[in-house]
């Protein structure tokens, strides 16, 4: 069975728009420093890259389907041609009033990519930047990692960057 990596998009790979803000468009998504060597990384030692991301901004009417698409289809081929790959981006383009249950915290988007790609969770990890993404990973029972400024105690593990936080994984 293969290893999967989860990750949050905003915040982990991308810089995260300020709150209450989206990235909505092209020009507003700018991959961390370090994260796309920090992806390569990880694909080297074997693991599927799997996204996992709350795109709220669609519900809202802030962004399209083909919006949030053009972006990820830019950070494919990023990651590409830095020389790894991502298995697939899942999206979850609810808001929180619709009780879907594909919405992190909620682990729908893990388990799908559990189904699609034989996955044992208990062999994956959720990388995330809020307390949100590692309750997902929590209730998928993946191990978590919390990557930000700060030490995240429910998180197995913490880093500042992806960068930093691959090796710890690798």
């Amino acid at each position: 069975m293969a290893r999967a990596i989860f990750l949050d998009r905003d915040g982990v790979l991308n810089r995260k728009a300020p709150e209450g803000d989206y990235i909505t468009d092209l020009r507003q998504f700018e991959l961390l420093p370090g994260s796309l060597d920090a992806l390569v990384e990880l694909h080297r030692h074997g693991f599927l890259l799997i996204v996992v991301t709350n795109q709220r901004c669609i519900a809202r009417g802030m962004a399209s389907v083909e919006d949030v698409e053009i972006i990820h289809q830019h950070l494919l081929r990023e990651v590409v041609k830095a020389g790894a790959q991502l298995a697939r981006i899942y999206v979850c383009p609810h808001d929180y009033v619709d009780r879907c249950g594909c919405r992190k915290p909620l682990p729908g988007l893990l388990l799908q990519a559990a189904r699609d790609f034989n996955l044992d969770l208990s062999t994956c990890w959720m990388v995330g930047d809020s307390p949100f993404d590692i309750e997902c990973g929590r209730r998928a029972d993946c191990k978590t990692a919390f990557v930000g400024p700060e030490t995240y105690d429910a998180a197995d593990v913490s880093a500042p960057s992806l960068l930093a936080l691959a090796s710890q994984l690798t």
